[in-house]
């Protein structure tokens, strides 16, 4: 039952970092954006599929909250480097 949400989760997970690695690449600042944009949707997706994880295994909470507030960091880092560079 929770392999597929594993799966979707460390899909989510890794992409995040993909798509930072493309960012940092990116040779202009639309691609910059694009893909710092998909940072943002992957860290959202991140904490969605852990409150679905928790959701199928209640005793993962603590674990599953604390990687939750990361993501949420993330997001929020992510969202202002977005908004940043959209108002430039």
């Amino acid at each position: 039952m929770t392999n597929r949400l594993i799966s979707q989760l460390v899909g989510a997970a890794t992409s995040v970092g993909a798509n930072y690695v493309e960012a940092d690449d990116a040779v202009s600042k639309k691609e910059f954006l694009k893909s710092i944009g998909a940072c943002k949707k992957e860290t959202r997706e991140v904490k969605h599929f852990l409150r679905m994880a928790v959701r199928a295994v209640p005793d993962s909470k603590p674990e599953a909250r604390k990687l939750w507030r990361e993501a949420r960091e993330l997001h929020l880092i992510f969202s202002k480097i977005w908004r940043t560079g959209k108002n430039e």
